[in-house]
C-alpha cells in the first residue's frame, strides 16, 4: 500500500468514527460573548468597577489637569521668566509627570486586575447554569467557540441569558421607595 492510500484510509476511518459520533450524541451551542452583554450581572460588575474606582481615576485626572496647565503656563510665561524660574517649573512637571505615570500604571494594573476577578465569577455562573441547561435538556456536549453555523434549536444562549437574569432578579433586593 502506498502512502496515499493509507492516507486515505486514515481519513475515511476518522470519518466514519466521526459520524457514528454524532449520530447519537446531543450537542448545543452557547455564544458567550452574548451572554456576557446580555446578562444583568455584567452590568452590575460594571457599575461596581465604576464606583470602586471612580475617586481614584478623578483624582489621577486632575493630576494630568494640572500637569498640563502647569505646561501651559511653561509654553506661555517661560520667554519672560528667569531661567531659574524656568529650571524649576521644568523640573517640577517632570517630576510631576513621571509620578503620574507610575500611578496611572499601577491603577491600571488594579484595575485590569479587579476587572478579571469579576469575570472569572461570571464564568463560573454562566458555566454553572450552561452545565444544568445542558443536564435538564439531554446534551452530551455544548460548544462554546469554534462555530460557523449553529441551528437555532441547539443554540442554548437565550436560555442561559435568561437564567442568569432570573437569578439576577431574585438576588437583587427591592428598591425601596421613599414615602
Amino acid at each position: 500500500m502506498n502512502l496515499l492510500q493509507k492516507g486515505a484510509m486514515v481519513a475515511t476511518m476518522m470519518l466514519a468514527s466521526v459520524s457514528v459520533f454524532a449520530e447519537g450524541t446531543k450537542i448545543a451551542f452557547i455564544n458567550t460573548t452574548q451572554v456576557v452583554e446580555l446578562i444583568p450581572q455584567a452590568q452590575t460588575v460594571r457599575e461596581t468597577l465604576q464606583k470602586e474606582f471612580a475617586p481614584t481615576d478623578n483624582e489621577l485626572s486632575a493630576k494630568q489637569k494640572k500637569i498640563v496647565d502647569m505646561d501651559e503656563k511653561l509654553k506661555r510665561d517661560g520667554a519672560i521668566m528667569s531661567a531659574t524660574e524656568k529650571r524649576k517649573l521644568e523640573r517640577e512637571i517632570q517630576l510631576l509627570k513621571e509620578a503620574f505615570i507610575s500611578e496611572r500604571e499601577a491603577f491600571s494594573k488594579t484595575l485590569t486586575q479587579r476587572r478579571n476577578e469579576e469575570l472569572k465569577k461570571m464564568q463560573q455562573q454562566i458555566a454553572q447554569v450552561v452545565v444544568e441547561i445542558a443536564q435538564e435538556q439531554g446534551y452530551d456536549m455544548v460548544i462554546e467557540s469554534g462555530v460557523v453555523f449553529a441551528v437555532t434549536e441547539v443554540n442554548i444562549s437565550r436560555q442561559v441569558i435568561e437564567r442568569l437574569q432570573k437569578q439576577h432578579n431574585d438576588s437583587t433586593p427591592p428598591l425601596q421607595l421613599k414615602e
